[in-house]
């Protein structure tokens, strides 16, 4: 359809039967560390990293999503680390799965995006707790939807960034998928939202005024129709970068991570702003390049994921008051970047995913 906005049908195959996918067979492989730790890796020859994850409350599933060569790609783990299933899901061009969120029914939304030579569309996806396929819509007409929620299991609110018009859009959907409404920024980025308790949403990213040296970082608050109620923009002491990665909402507090540049070099920050938008505290952490993903324990601890300056992995802890409790790494020869990360009330762990050698080629 050559709508803005449509309801669109997408070919899902399954995992054994990749006829005509020449060259393509993803295999998993499983390292039990120590601990009852453990990794697991999907293996692929192409262009491939797990981008977002999420837990199911009622199983403590593990799903993940990502890009597996040029497909889509949404797997199920159990909590022992084994695979329940994996899904490809591919259209015309290159697509891939930036963000997933999963209801209290255990159905899954998925969000992401197609690219083309000339064209492209960003996407959500609605499947069930199986992988199986609801019901699809574009709901922007280039670029990729980068974070998304379902919220009382009636409303989905989604934001993302068309990179060809430099646009930041953020929208909502009804259950059946259907767009209520869609509103962009103009020179923005659109990177993550949190709906939270609220009857509206947060939505973080930047926001372009120069050069790239001096974006802004951005936190706007929509109302549930779509109005914008207020936005603040961040700046950092001497007028350089501020990129927003990712935001959560609990209780009076907006916790956003991110990175900024110093003048210098690139630093990754963890800022806690309150509900009306102004600063409470931020921490900057030097040899951290970019803090991409977080999550909370009971005791309102964040742990923090990313990558440093080295290309390794990199996993922080912080207490409720912005100081560092501890800082560990993750990788070695190949550099692994370091997504998103949850917590699991339940058997106190935590779980992350992200990409082996993300520069080159990943798994």
């Amino acid at each position: 359809s050559n709508d803005k906005y449509s309801i669109f049908y997408v070919r899902v195959r399954y995992q054994g039967s990749t006829t005509g996918w020449t060259g393509w067979s993803p295999t998993v492989s499983f390292t039990t560390l120590a601990n009852n730790n453990w990794v697991a890796r999907i293996n692929d020859s192409g262009d491939s990293g797990f981008y977002d994850m999420a837990l199911n409350p009622n199983d403590g599933s593990i799903y993940v999503v990502g890009r597996m060569n040029e497909n889509g790609y949404v797997a199920r783990f159990n909590s022992n680390g084994s695979l329940v299933w994996q899904k490809y899901y591919y259209n015309a061009g290159i697509n891939y799965f930036e963000t997933i969120n999963v209801d209290t029914s255990g159905n899954l939304y998925v969000g992401g995006g197609n690219l083309k030579s000339s064209s492209g569309f960003a996407v959500v996806l609605k499947l069930d707790s199986s992988g199986n396929y609801i019901w699809g819509t574009k709901v922007f007409s280039s670029g990729t939807c980068t974070d998304l929620e379902c919220v009382g299991g009636s409303e989905i609110y989604f934001c993302g960034t068309s990179y060809q018009s430099s646009f930041g859009f953020i929208g909502k959907l009804n259950s059946s998928g259907s767009l209520s409404w869609c509103k962009t920024l103009a020179n923005s980025t659109f990177s993550s939202l949190d709906a939270g308790s609220t009857s509206g949403c947060y939505v973080v990213g930047s926001l372009k005024t120069g050069t790239n040296s001096s974006d802004n970082g951005i936190i706007i608050y929509f109302n549930s129709d779509g109005s914008v109620s207020w936005q603040n923009k961040i700046t950092n002491s001497s007028g350089y970068a501020v990129i927003l990665q990712q935001l959560n909402y609990h209780e009076i507090y907006l916790d956003v991570v991110g990175y900024h540049y110093n003048g210098s070099y690139i630093e990754g920050i963890f800022m806690r702003f309150y509900y009306t938008g102004s600063l409470a505290w931020q921490i900057k952490f030097s040899g951290v390049r970019e803090i991409l993903g977080m999550t909370f324990n009971t005791a309102g601890e964040a742990f923090l994921v990313g990558y440093d300056f080295w290309d390794d992995g990199v996993i922080l802890k912080v207490d409720n008051n912005g100081n560092l409790i501890w800082q560990k790494s993750f990788g070695g020869s190949l550099g692994e970047w370091l997504y998103e990360t949850e917590y699991n009330f339940i058997q106190d762990s935590l779980y992350i995913v992200g990409q082996e050698k993300p520069i080159v080629t990943g798994k």
